[in-house]
């Protein structure tokens, strides 16, 4: 996992406005279980196309690893709001179940 994370970080040295090389970096640390370096790398893939759903739900599930249950499900619905207008039906409904549950599990989260 080492060598991919830093084969990673090498394609952003050379292209640092690479969306989808922050999202597999992203998905990297998340696979890692350093779920802060997750949170960076995703939330970059966000700023940079504010408009790829994948992000938002591996972003959520990032928060939900780090005990952030508020800005997961603050994130999902962006996520599937942006899901949604854009046509990609399946990480709405990837991102609806997780929000579900979430918060049933937090009901402070609402």
């Amino acid at each position: 996992m080492s060598d991919m994370i830093d084969a990673l970080q090498e394609l952003l040295r050379e292209n640092p406005q690479d969306f989808e090389t922050h999202f597999m970096l992203g998905q990297a640390y998340f696979d890692a279980a350093d779920y802060a370096r997750a949170v960076e790398s995703l939330e970059a893939v966000i700023r940079l196309n504010p408009e790829f759903p994948a992000a938002y739900r591996w972003l959520g599930n990032s928060y939900e690893k780090l005990n952030r249950p508020h800005d997961a499900a603050s994130i999902y619905r962006r996520g599937i709001d942006i899901s949604e207008r854009s046509g990609w039906l399946q990480p709405s409904k990837e991102m609806r179940v997780f929000l579900k549950r979430l918060l049933r599990e937090n009901p402070e989260s609402e």
